[in-house]
C-alpha cells in the first residue's frame, strides 16, 4: 500500500530537527499544499503528533516534532521510527542525501533496513526515501537482549562506518558514555562489585581521556562539545553540526549566553539583586539602578564581542537585545518609583 503523505512527513520530521517547508516537498515529493500536513499529522497509521514551528531567518517557517504519543511513529506497513533510536544517527549533509536519493532512484535499495523488533536501528534514511518514492523497502532483522544494547549498537555502528566531523565523533562517545552511565545507576541498587566510578553513575572504562582517544580529539575538544551538547541552542548545535561554526566558536559563544543569564537580575517579588536596598515604603532605589546599568553594558558587550570574533545567529542577537531593552524598561521604572 502506497504510503500516505502525512506519513512521509512524519518519516521527515521523526530526526527531531527543524525542516523548512521547501526541504520538506523535496524529501516528501508532494508539489503542493503541505503546510496543512505538516499541522494536522492525525491519521489512523500514525497517531497524534505535535508539531511546532517558528519563523526561520528567511521567509518561511521552519517545522520541527516535538510530541510522540508513546514515543515511536508506526506506520502502515508496520515499520516503527523510535526518535530516540534516530537522534543517535547524525544526518546526512544535503549533497549526500541526495546522492542515495539518486542511488535507489536508478537502483532500488541495495541494502536492506534492519530491524529490532520491528523498530528501525539502521537505514532511517533509505526508509524515507523508500516512502518518498513509493517503492519496495527490505528487511533484515537483528536480535538484542534489551534497548541498552541496541542503543550501543546504533551508536557504535553510526561511529565506524560514517565520515564524521569532530564534533559529531565526540557527541557519538558523549552519548554512549551518557547511556552507560545511565545503565550503571540502574544497575548498582543490585550489585556490590561496582566501583566507585560506577557508584556515582560514571563508567570507569569511559573517562573524558578514552573518549578523546576515540574520537580523535583533545580533551578540551571533549568537554566543549558536552557543554554545547548541555547548554547551547539548537541554532548553535546546528551551525556547528553543519560545519559553519567551529566547536570552539559555538562553546565561546554559549558560555558567553549562560554567564549573562547567571548576571540578569531577579524581577521584582523575586530575590533582589546584588547592590538593591528597599527604602521603608519598599520602593527599589538608586542600588538597583545601579545594578540593571552594569548588567545591561555587560551584555552589550557580549553581543558586540560575540559579533567581532565568534559569529552570532539572528535568534541569538534577538535574545540578548530583547533583555536589554527589559533592563531599560525596569531602569526606568525604578526611577519613576523612586521619584
Amino acid at each position: 500500500m502506497p504510503a500516505t503523505n502525512q506519513e512521509r512527513v512524519l518519516a521527515v520530521l521523526s530526526d527531531g530537527r527543524e525542516h523548512s517547508v521547501d526541504e520538506l516537498r523535496y524529501k516528501c515529493r508532494i508539489d503542493g499544499e503541505i503546510t496543512a500536513r505538516i499541522r494536522d499529522l492525525r491519521t489512523p497509521e500514525c497517531g497524534e503528533h505535535v508539531v511546532e514551528s517558528r519563523k526561520g531567518e528567511g521567509a518561511g517557517h521552519l517545522y520541527r516534532l516535538v510530541g510522540v504519543e508513546g514515543d515511536a511513529l508506526t506506520f502502515a506497513n508496520g515499520v516503527t521510527i523510535d526518535p530516540l533510536f534516530r537522534q543517535c544517527c547524525d544526518p546526512l549533509r544535503d549533497d549526500e542525501y541526495a546522492q542515495l536519493r539518486a542511488n535507489i532512484e536508478a537502483h532500488g535499495i541495495l541494502h536492506a533496513i534492519t530491524l529490532w523488533n520491528d523498530v528501525i536501528v539502521d537505514g532511517h534514511n533509505r526508509f524515507e526515501i523508500g516512502l518518498a518514492l513509493d517503492i519496495n523497502i527490505p528487511r533484515q532483522p537483528i536480535e538484542f537482549a534489551d534497548r541498552d544494547e541496541a542503543t550501543a549498537w546504533i551508536l557504535d555502528n553510526q561511529f565506524g562506518r560514517r565520515n564524521l566531523s569532530d564534533y559529531q565523533r565526540t557527541r557519538n562517545r558523549l552519548r554512549k558514555k551518557e547511556m552507560l552511565a545511565a545503565k550503571g545507576k540502574v544497575t548498582q541498587g543490585t550489585r556490590t562489585d561496582l566501583s566507585t566510578n560506577l557508584s556515582k553513575g560514571e563508567p570507569a572504562h569511559d573517562t573524558r581521556a578514552q573518549i578523546a582517544a576515540e574520537a580523535g580529539v583533545s580533551e578540551g575538544t571533549v568537554a566543549k562539545v558536552e557543554f554545547i551538547e548541555k547548554h547551547a541552542d539548537p541554532d548553535i548545535k546546528a551551525q556547528v553540526e553543519a560545519g559553519d561554526t567551529s566547536i570552539h566558536a559555538a562553546y565561546t559563544v554559549t558560555k558567553e549566553l549562560v554567564e549573562a543569564a547567571k548576571e540578569t537580575p531577579k524581577p521584582r517579588g523575586g530575590t533582589r539583586p546584588r547592590g538593591a536596598v528597599r527604602t521603608g515604603g519598599g520602593r527599589l532605589v538608586t542600588g538597583i539602578v545601579k545594578t540593571f546599568k552594569a548588567t545591561g553594558a555587560k551584555l552589550a558587550e557580549r553581543i558586540r564581542k560575540a559579533r567581532r570574533g565568534y559569529g552570532i545567529t539572528q535568534n541569538q542577537e534577538e535574545r540578548l537585545s530583547s533583555a536589554l531593552t527589559a533592563f531599560d524598561a525596569q531602569i526606568t521604572k525604578a526611577i519613576q518609583e523612586d521619584n
